[in-house]
């Protein structure tokens, strides 16, 4: 069966992804039951969002497309939300937590890789000035980035617990904000 090149309900794939990778976090944190895990995963979504706030608001560099909010703009910073709030950042929990390799890293690379050439097929994300190559090295950097942070936080590093307190805050802030935007 042939894909078709437009998707009928943009929201679909958007929402189906939302679903695997909460049933990652949940099974990520059923298994190790360690809540350094959950300030981990509110980290990754602090550098993130970071990261979004340059190549998606500021420069746009790309553009989604979920067609769930009716606003255009709120709709583009939704699809920023479930990528760099969402799948991004359970993945790089789930790989520190697992202390799984660079296979995987490699692994979870080349599937974000392979959403995005899918999703740009399917005409729900495009792209400006980004390049695919650009997500393949930003991802692999950022899995490799949440291992490093996750020893820096069990060794109490000073600068890492502060830093950590901050993008906590900030992500829990920007996620209530953009709810009350909407």
């Amino acid at each position: 069966m042939r894909l078709k090149r437009k998707v009928k309900n943009n929201s679909v794939p958007f929402v189906v992804l939302l679903i695997v990778h909460v049933l990652i976090l949940a099974f990520t944190f059923y298994k190790k039951r360690d809540k350094s895990y959950f300030i981990l995963f509110l980290s990754n979504i602090g550098f993130a969002y970071f990261f979004e706030y340059f190549v998606l608001n500021l420069f746009q560099g790309y553009k989604y497309k979920p067609k769930i909010l009716k606003k255009r703009k709120l709709d583009n910073i939704l699809g920023g939300v479930f990528s760099q709030g969402i799948y991004i950042p359970i993945i790089a929990t789930t790989i520190t937590a697992f202390r799984l390799g660079w296979k995987w890293k490699i692994f979870f690379t080349v599937y974000f890789t392979l959403i995005e050439r899918l999703f740009i097929y399917w005409k729900i994300f495009k792209k400006r000035w980004w390049e695919t190559f650009y997500t393949f090295f930003f991802l692999l950097l950022f899995f490799s980035g949440s291992d490093i942070w996750h020893r820096l936080l069990k060794k109490k590093n000073p600068i890492a617990q502060g830093t950590t307190s901050y993008l906590s805050f900030t992500s829990i802030s920007v996620n209530v904000l953009f709810i009350l935007s909407i």
